[in-house]
C-alpha cells in the first residue's frame, strides 16, 4: 500500500493493534521486522503487516480485518456527536474508544464510549444494544460507573457515562506492579458489592478485568461497562472467530466462557474477579502464554495456581478466597457475589473466611542453651595517689624514732654508738633527759640528766 495514500497504516500502529489483540508476541514482531529489513536490502520493501503474513504469524483474513478497523478509525475525525463536544480520547479497547466530552446541554463533563462500526453492522445489534443501555441506565450503585443514556450520530453509536476522575487498575499495575494485599482486598470487596447488586438486577458483566475497574482519588472503586459487555462481545463474535479469539479477555476468562457455554451466569464474573484479584496481589495474570488460545486453554485445563508461590507475604486467607473464586467447576466457586462479599468482609476485619480450616498452631520453639564465655575478672581498684608531703612527713617521723631508739639503747649501754648524737632539746625534754624548755637556765634535768658514757 502506498504510504502517501489516505489508507496507509503505519507499521507501528499495526504492530500496536495486533499486540493488543494478542495476535503476535514482541519476539514475533522483531522477527517480522528483521524479515522486512532483509527484503528492503534486496530491493523488495513490504509493510510489516505483509511480513507477518509471509512468516505465518497472522493469517491473511486477520490482517485484512485489523486493517479495515484501523482505516475506519482513521476516517472518523470525530469532534462532536449530537450535543456532546469531544475533548480528548482517554482510553481505547476492543469495545471502542472512550472520550472525555462536554455535554453542552446539561453543562457537565461526561465520558463517551464510541462503539466500533463493525459491531453496529451486525444484524439486530442496535436494538439489543439500546435495550441493554436502558437497563444499564437503571443501575444505581456507588461502585458502578453510572450510564446516562445511549445515542447515535453520523452512523456512530455511543454510550454516555459519568466521568470518573481516577485511574484504572491496569494503569496502576503498570506503575506500581503490585498492590499490597490489604489494598487489593478493599478494591475487590467494593467490586463484589457492585456485582452482587448488578446480578440481582439480571445484568452479568462477562468481562471483569483490571482495565474495567477504576479507583477514584477518595478510594472508591467502580466497575465500568456493566450492561454493555455482553452484547458488544456477541456482535463481534465474527471478528473473534477469524482472529482465533473468544468472548471475553483471555487472561481473566472463566472456563465456561472459553468453552462457549450458553448458560453463563454471575459465577463467571466471580471467576474473572478472582483472576483480577490474583493479578493485583502477585503482579502477574494467573496464566501466561504466547497466544490467546494457549492462555485460554490453561483457564480450562490447568490447576489454579497458588498466589503464595509467586509472591511472598500474601495472607493465607487471601489465597484461600482467590482459589475458591477461580475454581474450574462453577459449582465449586462462591455461589454468588453475596457469599464472596461476606468472606472478603471477614478478611477485611481480621477474621478467617467461612470454610477455611484454622491454621495449625506452630510448635513452640525449642529453647537452646548457649554456653556463655566467662566474664573477665574485674581489675583491682586503683590505688589512690599518695600526697608527696605526707610521704616526706612519715619518713622524717620514722627517722626521728629510729634516732631516738638508738640514743636510748646507747644510754642504757645496750648498744654503743661510735659518736654521741645530740638530740634537740625538745626531744630530750620529751624523753625526760633534759630540762624543760620552760625551766630556768642551769637547772638540772629531772632524773640527773643524760647518763655519762662509760670510759
Amino acid at each position: 500500500m502506498n504510504p502517501g495514500s489516505d489508507s496507509f497504516i503505519p507499521d507501528d500502529v499495526f504492530a500496536l493493534r495486533i499486540q493488543q489483540l494478542l495476535m503476535a508476541t514482541p519476539a514475533q514482531l522483531e522477527s517480522a521486522r528483521a524479515f522486512q529489513a532483509d527484503c528492503a536490502r534486496e530491493g523488495k520493501p513490504l509493510p510489516l503487516a505483509d511480513a507477518l503474513v509471509k512468516l505465518g504469524i497472522v493469517t491473511l483474513a486477520q490482517r485484512d480485518t485489523v486493517e479495515q478497523r484501523l482505516r475506519a478509525e482513521q476516517k472518523t475525525g470525530l469532534a462532536r456527536l449530537l450535543h456532546y463536544k469531544l475533548l480528548r480520547k482517554i482510553g481505547e479497547g476492543a469495545m471502542g474508544a472512550v472520550y472525555l466530552a462536554e455535554d453542552e446541554r446539561d453543562k457537565r463533563q461526561v465520558a463517551l464510549k464510541v462503539l466500533p462500526r463493525s459491531a453496529a453492522a451486525r444484524p439486530g445489534f442496535v436494538e439489543r444494544f439500546q435495550r441493554e443501555a436502558d437497563a444499564a441506565g437503571r443501575l444505581r450503585h456507588p461502585n458502578i460507573v453510572h450510564a446516562f443514556s445511549s445515542g447515535d450520530d453520523q452512523g456512530w453509536y455511543f454510550f454516555v457515562m459519568e466521568y470518573c476522575d481516577g485511574e484504572t487498575q491496569d494503569k496502576r499495575l503498570k506503575r506500581e506492579r503490585v498492590l499490597p494485599p490489604e489494598e487489593a482486598t478493599a478494591v475487590i470487596l467494593q467490586i463484589a458489592r457492585a456485582l452482587q447488586y448488578a446480578h440481582g438486577q439480571g445484568v452479568v458483566h462477562r468481562d471483569v478485568k483490571p482495565s474495567n475497574i477504576i479507583l477514584a482519588p477518595d478510594g472508591t472503586a467502580k466497575i465500568l461497562d456493566l450492561g454493555l459487555s455482553k452484547n458488544v462481545h456477541e456482535a463481534e463474535a465474527a471478528f473473534r472467530t477469524q482472529s482465533g479469539m473468544t468472548v471475553g479477555t483471555p487472561h481473566y476468562m472463566a472456563p465456561e466462557q472459553a468453552r462457549g457455554d450458553k448458560d453463563v451466569d454471575g459465577r463467571a464474573d466471580v471467576y474473572s474477579l478472582g483472576a483480577t484479584f490474583f493479578h493485583l496481589v502477585t503482579g502477574c495474570a494467573p496464566y501466561a502464554g504466547q497466544t490467546a488460545v494457549e492462555i485460554v486453554s490453561q483457564h480450562v485445563l490447568s490447576p489454579v495456581p497458588d498466589p503464595r508461590d509467586i509472591r511472598q507475604g500474601i495472607p493465607d486467607e487471601v489465597s484461600f478466597v482467590i482459589r475458591r473464586m477461580m475454581a474450574k467447576n462453577p459449582a465449586e466457586r462462591y455461589p454468588d457475589c453475596g457469599a464472596l462479599r461476606e468472606d472478603l468482609e471477614r478478611i477485611d476485619t481480621g477474621r478467617l473466611p467461612r470454610g477455611m480450616p484454622r491454621p495449625a498452631p506452630r510448635p513452640p520453639a525449642t529453647a537452646v542453651t548457649i554456653p556463655l564465655a566467662p566474664l573477665p575478672a574485674a581489675p583491682p581498684p586503683p590505688t589512690p595517689p599518695r600526697s608527696a608531703s605526707r610521704i616526706v612527713f612519715k619518713v622524717l617521723v620514722l627517722l626521728v624514732l629510729l634516732a631516738a631508739l638508738a640514743v636510748v639503747l646507747d644510754r642504757q649501754e645496750i648498744v654503743r654508738l661510735p659518736v654521741s648524737v645530740p638530740l634537740p632539746a625538745e626531744v630530750e625534754a620529751w624523753l625526760g633527759w633534759g630540762p624543760s624548755p620552760d625551766a630556768e637556765p642551769g637547772a638540772k634535768p629531772p632524773g640527773g640528766g643524760r647518763p655519762k658514757s662509760a670510759k
